[in-house]
């Protein structure tokens, strides 16, 4: 009996710390992040733009990132394992960029809001084959999500490839088509160097689903019902 409660008392603790994690998912202000177009084991990230995609690694924080760049304007050093302070973790790129500024407010400044679209884009692209585009991530697919996003995010004046063109086209960018589920995080990160910004990353990672937590509350109340029963045939 007292394993069973022993076991009870750890699920209810794993499934608080699953459910804390899940709502504290994405990194923090006042984290670091180091952008490299090198991945640990040596091999390079995809795409051969000014531009993403990037491997992202952020101070204590277990998971990794592929990043693409927002602003056309503003650069990083990839190749010099730079670490980047984190100065937010939004929903808009903390500067305008060369495609200006969606909203200025006094107690933040500049920003310029991520698009439905470039969300859609991101999602789809780290899908891979299963995703919308049809195709694993490759050198072609990066630079056109790379170019995409410019476009979507008006740093360009319009992406020429036939991606843009199948994928996008005349859309609105706030289209319902370009809804992702809501247990994926698509978001920015604003890293600054030296206390200057330095440039807008977008980002992404799945939380834990709904049904992650179902089935730990299903495991509980079996364990319950389990022990329940072993009392009654005492």
């Amino acid at each position: 009996m007292k394993k069973i409660i022993l076991i009870m008392n750890a699920l209810v603790i794993l499934s608080i710390v699953l459910f804390v994690g899940s709502a504290l998912s994405r990194p923090m202000a006042g984290e670091t992040a180091t952008v490299s177009y090198q991945y640990p084991d040596n091999s390079y990230t995809f795409g051969n733009t000014s531009g993403g995609e990037f491997f992202i690694q952020v101070s204590n924080y277990n998971i990794d990132f592929i990043g693409f760049c927002l602003e056309i304007d503003e650069y990083i050093d990839p190749y010099n394992d730079v670490t980047y302070d984190i100065d937010s973790v939004t929903d808009y790129a903390a500067l305008g960029g060369v495609g200006g500024h969606t909203l200025w407010d006094n107690a933040i400044g500049i920003q310029d809001d991520l698009s439905a679209a470039s969300k859609w884009v991101y999602w789809n692209y780290m899908l891979g084959s299963a995703g919308v585009f049809g195709e694993d991530r490759s050198d072609n697919l990066a630079n056109n999500v790379q170019e995409t996003i410019w476009a979507l995010e008006h740093e360009t004046l319009g992406a020429t490839t036939s991606f843009y063109n199948n994928y996008i086209g005349v859309k609105d960018v706030n289209d319902s088509s370009f809804d992702i589920p809501d247990h994926y995080d698509v978001y920015v990160l604003n890293l600054k160097l030296d206390g200057i910004h330095k440039q807008s990353m977008i980002v992404g990672e799945p939380v834990p689903e709904p049904a992650t937590m179902l089935l730990f509350g299903t495991g509980l109340l079996g364990l319950a019902g389990f022990a329940a029963r072993r009392r009654n045939k005492k």
